[in-house]
């Protein structure tokens, strides 16, 4: 059989192993975890004698399994850890909606977009949303303002 259970009971790199895989996760992913291994009936009782053993050596001061099973756990949530979930460029890019590739939302004119149908003249914006941001504030063209205001700098001479 190509795909046995691993002996959780007697090997101590086994239950090792998995334990290691268990820590962090929930109590739904452990449970599912267990199931997929196919070691359900068998774990609770190897968890139990194998943690018994170690807390067993811990008082005897024989520190190599608990040496082993600290390096284990520690490769394994590194690689975790080093293995992203969700790819950052494609949250980056597409959102946390979860959307596809198929769906890119659009950015509406950012000026950060490498997509040229994307990228719109935000200086024509501002220059237009400006002037009639001052005309709805004086009541009247901003031109004919600034031609009435006297700048200190231009007394000088």
């Amino acid at each position: 059989m190509a795909d046995e259970p691993p002996d959780v009971v007697n090997d101590f790199e086994a239950w090792a192993r998995v334990s290691s895989s268990l820590q962090g996760r929930n109590d739904d992913e452990c449970e599912a975890l267990i199931d997929d291994l196919g070691i359900a009936d068998v774990w609770d009782h190897a968890d139990a004698a194998w943690s018994k053993a170690l807390a067993a050596e811990l008082c005897d001061m024989k520190l190599d399994r608990i040496g082993r099973y600290a390096e284990i756990c520690a490769r394994t949530l590194d690689a975790r850890r080093r293995k992203p979930s969700v790819d950052f460029r494609h949250l980056a890019t597409y959102g946390p909606t979860g959307s596809s590739p198929g769906e890119k939302p659009r950015s509406k004119g950012t000026p950060f977009s490498n997509d040229p149908d994307d990228r719109t003249p935000t200086k024509q914006y501002r220059t237009h949303a400006v002037k009639a941001a001052l005309e709805q504030a004086i009541g009247g063209d901003p031109e004919d303002l600034t031609r009435q205001v006297r700048r200190p700098d231009s007394d000088k001479g």
